[in-house]
């Protein structure tokens, strides 16, 4: 709303200090418009001000008086010195009546208190104005200059001839020295009603500090009051520190508020006076060092009628801000209310550290004349160069938006090299004449002071709506054609613009830009009917102040659209376009009103929308309302982790009521459980067709998510069942519980009765299963282990019994174990435990271990006890070669055929009867599967595996020696040796107390014989068959001879020489 000046000559006055050039004045003059004049401070002075008059003749005369006056004070006392000179023009509440406040400060040498700098010209007669002058470190010497006290001094003239000033000095009084009066500095605080009859002046250092406030009637000599001295805790307040006047308690008279930045403890406070300088309420802050109360302002912010009051506190820090942003700044707004009384509505804050940001607010009356109250907030040390800014906040019916309408910062003005931007800022004064309410903003480092123009504004009402007799859009009437000939349905929408404002053009052109369907995203269902296929049109037009201009444009919608429900809205919007000519000079730019604020947005285009329904089956209201029920059920009552069966999933949705439009059934269920495929039980819904998919516009989702569409709309009456299909990833799944979450959806809500049967939550359990195989091997490979005791002697361990090598001590005895997780679950860890017959019960050596057990696969062994104590002469294993590999990892080493084929389940017979259900056998526990059982001392290796997955395979291969002495000395002819291995689930199985084992037992048998004989007995048998095969052929032979079967018969010899024609042929004889 504010514009950054067009021309210095015109629209700016950029002005140095009265102390650094004498004839600035006129040049300044020159400057100004006719309308407006500046008071500026020089050097360390910290006010602006503006005042605007339409007695120019006045505001001339002022001037020339005030630049000869101060010109001749100046030459004067240009040796003396000076610390600063600040001027402020008081801003009335009202235009009736304009008072002028000149705030400075001189040092004289000299004792006299009474420099009559400033006096009235003659030729001023009527209207009076008052005009203040006050010096709040105006020194007061003692008459033997034993003594100097800062008491202030303010210099009032009146424009009479008699009495062109008086002196109003309220602390030059007998209550001398700092602890009373001596150092109140009147006049470093001031505010003049808006009538101009009442004076306050503010003086922080009366009473140690605490401050006074001085009340004075500027046409009744006798009616003066002032604050008494508060306690000692509120010394150093520094009461007066700023100060405004409003109506605060209800009457007629005008009250103040005072500023008391070190009060409450540090924390701030203002207070609120009424005329009397009677207490009406304390408003305190809330944050020690903050200095809420360094600034203070009054103005109507909501527009209800009650004066508010805007309130600095330049060092404030926000709690919750990022560590190293502090002293950001504040400035907290308090609506009053009804009953007089105040609440905070709105906390302004600061965007950087030590940015000063409210150490200057000023009321800007209402710039953009929508009816509420405008604020203005300095920020001296704001922006990226630290050289300031002027953040301005628009009111609202809540009180002063918390996000800024404008924010103007020193950098951007790069023609002047600005510093300490927004120190002092005074507007609500029109300076331009344009009737609207201009800002000044002061840099008192850079000694220049900014006028800011506010630019008029344009109101424009708009208006827009439907012309259709049903108010709705009928997809079975299409009056319309497109270009091919297709019929559509249509409807014309109709708009209005017109605009209004003061000082504006009379004639204007607006851009439009008109949006159909904005509800919808991507698919449009709404279109122009001259250009097909575009939702968006854009075009201009020129209207007339206080005109109302009116136009209609045809649309056409979808026969068929997939949202039937969704409301079709229509949007209007406007901004101001380029005007066909350039204003002069003196005029700005007109600029559009804002739009409201919104929460969301700050600027945003005024938005006109309209909306109108697709007409559907249901009823006169156009209204219909569903009743979906949903019933959900799963295959099977529990899911074992690793089985890769589909999960089957049945629904069945029905509607009980009106047509349920986009109806849909939405299934949650978690990562792992993907969906494969659905096939539709029933559909009595002839118009569409089911279909289920999967919702892939989830991202960071913890559930995987299914539609299925049932149809749009599922009518009244009609039930869908499918069955759908979920393929489980066991790698994925990590849960207790498939959960599956069945919710039956519509565009068109439910009553809130009905909601409760569209919902239905379906858990399957998910549980850990697994069968472990056990099969082993006991080499020698055969039914017995036979030895022949003379081979290895006897006492061996006795007394002088030696062995100094592994073969003396007996046949070598392997067991060999194959575990297999046959699945389908995991475990997440096993432990195998190997007991090995090491020992006797008396303590001999049975199963002697040579080597530490080997094992293949995942497994790890730990370390084991009671391996070759006796530290003898290990060799080879006489079947590495049948086994392969020694370190049993190698799958096609030559021998692992052999193990295969010979391997066999060994598994304890209780596993067995637990996989066919048979409890008939009542299992061990793990104790008791883990102890010896009272025959043998036995050595427990132990080995972990982690994980051991479905499909994993484990070999244990354990080698040692039959300690033959120890069999000799039992004496028993035939002996079975076993070794055990259980395998122990780390993690119990769902729904079991206690961890899942299983176990397995390779038995080795001896048997104590003769070698030599057996060997001789093995050569008898082989002679024996040799014997009988012959003896058997003997007799066969025999009997075939008897048989005859080795005689024949020969044909005669005569037939040799018979001829060869038949013919009987003699040699002579008959």
């Amino acid at each position: 709303m504010l514009c950054w000046p067009e021309g210095p000559a015109k629209a700016m006055g950029v002005v140095k200090t009265w102390c650094l050039l004498r004839n600035m004045l006129d040049l300044l003059l020159m400057k100004l418009i006719r309308y407006y004049f500046l008071i500026l401070h020089c050097d360390q002075g910290h006010r602006v001000t503006v005042h605007c008059d339409q007695g120019h003749r006045v505001i001339m005369d002022f001037w020339t008086w005030l630049h000869t006056r101060f010109s001749e004070n100046l030459r004067q006392h240009k040796d003396e010195g000076h610390e600063g000179i600040r001027y402020e023009l008081a801003k009335p509440r009202y235009r009736s009546s304009i008072i002028l406040v000149v705030q400075g400060l001189y040092r004289r040498r000299y004792g006299r208190r009474d420099a009559k700098i400033l006096s009235w010209p003659s030729s001023l007669t009527t209207p009076v104005y008052f005009l203040l002058a006050c010096a709040p470190r105006y020194v007061s010497f003692s008459v033997k200059l034993n003594r100097r006290e800062p008491v202030g001094n303010c210099f009032i003239s009146t424009g009479r001839e008699d009495e062109p000033y008086r002196l109003y000095s309220p602390c030059l009084t007998e209550a001398w020295g700092y602890h009373r009066q001596g150092s109140c500095q009147a006049g470093f605080g001031a505010a003049l009603t808006s009538n101009g009859n009442r004076l306050y002046v503010g003086a922080v250092g009366s009473w140690y500090w605490q401050g006074q406030v001085f009340y004075k009637n500027l046409l009744n000599r006798a009616e003066a009051a002032s604050t008494n001295e508060g306690p000692q805790r509120d010394d150093m307040s520094y009461l007066g520190y700023s100060m405004d006047s409003g109506h605060f308690n209800g009457d007629i008279h005008e009250d103040i508020v005072v500023g008391m930045p070190r009060g409450n403890d540090l924390t701030g406070q203002v207070v609120v006076l009424d005329h009397q300088l009677n207490i009406l309420y304390n408003i305190t802050g809330d944050q020690i060092g903050s200095y809420f109360g360094y600034s203070v302002t009054v103005n109507d912010f909501n527009a209800d009628g009650l004066d508010d009051v805007a309130v600095g506190a330049p060092w404030y820090t926000d709690p919750g801000a990022p560590s190293g942003d502090y002293d950001v700044g504040a400035v907290v707004v308090f609506a009053q209310t009804k009953q007089h009384n105040f609440r905070v509505v709105t906390q302004l804050q600061g965007h950087r550290t030590r940015s000063h940001f409210g150490v200057s607010v000023a009321s800007l009356g209402d710039i953009d004349l929508d009816g509420f109250g405008d604020l203005a907030v300095g920020a001296p040390y704001d922006g990226q160069l630290a050289r300031g800014g002027v953040y301005i906040y628009r009111g609202t019916a809540k009180g002063l938006d918390s996000k800024p309408s404008q924010i103007l910062l020193a950098e951007e003005f790069t023609q002047y090299p600005l510093l300490t931007f927004g120190w002092s800022l005074s507007g609500g004064e029109d300076l331009d004449g344009n009737e609207y309410p201009d800002l000044l903003v002061g840099a008192y480092v850079s000694n220049r002071a900014l006028v800011f123009r506010t630019r008029p504004v344009v109101n424009v009402t708009a208006q827009i709506r439907w012309k259709s007799e049903s108010g709705a859009v009928d997809l079975e009437e299409r009056p319309c054609s497109l270009q091919d000939g297709t019929a559509v349905p249509c409807v014309p929408l109709h708009y209005c613009l017109q605009y209004s404002g003061i000082n504006v053009p009379k004639e204007m052109i607006l851009s439009i830009s008109l949006s159909l369907d904005v509800l919808s995203d991507v698919n449009k269902r709404m279109f122009f009917l001259k250009r097909e296929g575009r939702h968006q049109h854009n075009t201009t037009t020129s209207l007339r102040k206080d005109v109302n201009s009116c136009d209609d444009i045809y649309v056409y919608a979808l026969a068929d659209p997939g949202d039937k429900l969704t409301p079709l809205v229509a949007e209007l919007k406007y901004q101001l376009g380029r005007e066909s000519h350039v204003p002069p000079a003196e005029r700005l730019r007109a600029v559009l009103a804002p739009s409201p604020p919104r929460d969301d947005e700050t600027n945003v285009l005024p938005i006109h929308q309209a909306a109108i329904h697709i007409r559907n089956n249901c009823g006169n209201d156009n209204v219909c309302v569903p009743d979906l029920r949903t019933k959900a059920s799963i295959s099977g009552s529990e899911y074992i982790h690793g089985s890769l069966s589909d999960v089957l999933l049945t629904l069945d949705v029905a509607n009980h009521r009106e047509d349920a439009f986009q109806a849909r059934v939405r299934i949650r269920i978690p990562k792992g459980i993907p969906y494969s495929k659905f096939s539709v039980l029933q559909n009595t819904n002839n118009d569409h067709t089911p279909i289920c998919y999967s919702n892939f516009t989830l991202s960071n989702a913890t559930y995987e998510e299914v539609l299925c569409e049932l149809g749009n709309p599922l009518p009244a009456g009609a039930k869908v069942k499918l069955q759908l299909s979920f393929q489980p990833n066991p790698a994925v799944i990590a849960v207790e519980a498939l959960d599956f979450n069945v919710t039956s959806i519509s565009a068109n809500e439910e009553h809130e009765t009905n909601i409760r049967d569209n919902h239905v939550a379906l858990a399957l359990p998910v549980i850990s299963r697994s069968h472990i195989d056990i099969k082993g091997l006991s080499l020698p490979d055969g039914q017995f282990i036979d030895y022949n005791a003379s081979r290895f002697g006897e006492g061996l361990l006795g007394p002088g019994g030696t062995i100094t090598h592994e073969r003396e001590a007996g046949p070598e005895v392997m067991h060999v174990y194959d575990v297999t997780n046959q699945g389908p679950s995991d475990l997440t860890s096993a432990t195998l435990h190997l007991l090995w017959p090491t020992r006797t019960v008396a303590g001999d050596p049975l199963l002697y271990l040579m080597d530490a057990p080997a094992v293949s696969g995942p497994a790890i062994c730990h370390s084991a006890p009671n391996v070759n104590y006796l530290n003898i002469q290990v060799e080879e294993s006489s079947y590495d070669h049948l086994l392969g590999s020694p370190n049993l990892g190698v799958e096609d080493a030559p021998g692992s055929l052999f193990l295969q084929n010979r391997l066999h389940n060994v598994q304890d017979q209780f596993q067995k009867q637990r996989q066919r259900r048979d409890l008939s056998i009542a299992p061990p526990t793990l104790d008791e599967a883990l102890s010896c059982g009272g025959t043998t001392n036995c050595t427990i290796v132990t080995c972990t595996v982690d994980p051991f997955t479905a499909g994993d395979n484990v070999v244990l291969r354990v080698r040692s020696r039959l300690w033959v002495d120890t069999i000799e000395k039992l004496g028993m002819s035939e002996l079975k040796i076993s070794s055990r291995l259980v395998i122990v689930n780390g993690q119990k199985e769902s729904g079991t107390s206690h961890p899942n084992f299983w176990s397995g037992t390779v038995t080795s048998v001896v048997r104590v014989g003769p070698e030599k004989e057996s060997r001789s007995l093995s050569w008898l048998i082989v002679l024996g068959a040799v014997l009988a095969g012959l003896l058997l052929l003997a007799i066969l032979c025999a009997i075939l001879w008897s048989c005859g079967f080795f005689k024949r018969r020969r044909p005669q010899e005569s037939s040799e020489s018979e001829p060869l024609n038949g013919h009987t042929w003699s040699n002579g004889k008959s």
